[in-house]
């Protein structure tokens, strides 16, 4: 998958007006669902968010949960 560059811009921004940068426990199937939109799909959000993590520019804690049905 490639980083769009506008995505990156969208989330950070969203992310600070929304005051979700202050909040601890805050996962990320809480905040996916604010975020998505007909400019950017769920794997998009989700892609740019783990690359803001390994780049150091977010603080987050990453757990990777496995759904069972």
């Amino acid at each position: 998958m490639k980083l769009k560059h506008d995505c990156v811009r969208y989330v950070l921004l969203s992310l600070e007006a929304q005051g979700i940068g202050m909040l601890q426990g805050v996962q990320l199937s809480q905040i996916l669902p604010k975020l998505v939109n007909d400019q950017y799909s769920e794997d998009d959000i989700t892609y740019t968010f783990l690359q803001l993590l390994d780049g150091g520019y977010i603080n987050a804690n990453y757990e990777k949960s496995y759904n069972t049905l």
